[in-house]
């Protein structure tokens, strides 16, 4: 799978003119459908229960309409429902991000051996080089990709690292937000659903801001069940680790649990 599609294009022509005769149930669960597509980049699951839970079709009404739907403008599969102008659209941009790839590599090979070169006509030089202390903005910049893999190392999909990398730095979430919102997520319906099949790709949820969901109420209610993780040495020691922080030997269990919270307000200053 390459890189995430996290936006298309939607033409609102030719939306319409093939729209035009369903109702606004059926071209809402139609839309619907497309974006989950879109965001799994993968056809739609052939179980009719599980996909109509996906796509919040709940009632009788709903889950008839569906049916017509993937009648009309789905082929069923071996893997599932296929559509041919979504698969066209995500082959499209998987190739538009494979050049761009292959343009970045080609581009950063110039830059090394132009590198490479200078220091060859250097190397003569025997004075050493003064060295360049470490200054605030690159120590920034250490401290954000540290948090980064903190977010990547619980995120439960491993897909596309670069493209998460990239959209982390452009979005610069904060770390602690996110590591909240994953809690509830991974216990979600949908990212439990045939073992994680429909969990976006990294880059995806953090393009699309989805840290800033909110959970439904089922998930909420069971969130209020559990107990805060600062009332109990276990959830102490399980922040502790999220964050790859370890208890000092002489290091009682309220200092260690001060010492999390103030690594947590300072992820929230990044």
């Amino acid at each position: 799978m390459g890189a995430a599609i996290y936006y298309y294009t939607k033409h609102i022509g030719d939306f319409n003119n093939k729209t035009r005769h369903l109702t606004r149930v059926e071209r809402s669960l139609f839309s619907d459908a497309i974006e989950l597509y879109y965001d799994t980049e993968k056809p739609l699951i052939q179980d009719i229960k599980k996909l109509s839970r996906l796509l919040l079709a709940n009632t009788e009404e709903e889950k008839a309409s569906l049916k017509l739907i993937l009648e009309e403008f789905f082929t069923l599969k071996k893997d599932g429902y296929h559509n041919k102008r979504c698969n066209e659209e995500i082959i499209k941009y998987q190739q538009f991000i494979e050049k761009q790839s292959r343009a970045g590599k080609a581009s950063a090979q110039r830059r090394l051996n132009a590198s490479s070169t200078k220091s060859n006509q250097c190397s003569t030089n025997h004075t050493p080089l003064p060295s360049i202390p470490i200054t605030k903005e690159k120590k920034k910049t250490k401290e954000k990709d540290i948090n980064f893999q903190k977010f990547w190392d619980s995120y439960p999909n491993k897909t596309g690292r670069q493209a998460a990398l990239a959209s982390w730095k452009n979005h610069k979430p904060i770390l602690a937000d996110v590591l909240k919102a994953l809690e509830w997520q991974k216990k979600s319906d949908q990212w439990e659903a045939d073992n994680g099949k429909f969990i976006p790709n990294p880059s995806t949820y953090l393009n699309q801001g989805r840290w800033q969901d909110e959970p439904s109420e089922q998930i909420s209610n069971v969130a209020k069940q559990e107990p805060d993780w600062r009332t109990s040495a276990e959830g102490i020691e399980k922040m502790g680790n999220t964050l790859d922080l370890k208890r000092l030997p002489d290091e009682d269990l309220k200092d260690f649990r001060t010492r999390i919270i103030g690594e947590l307000d300072e992820n929230r200053t990044h």
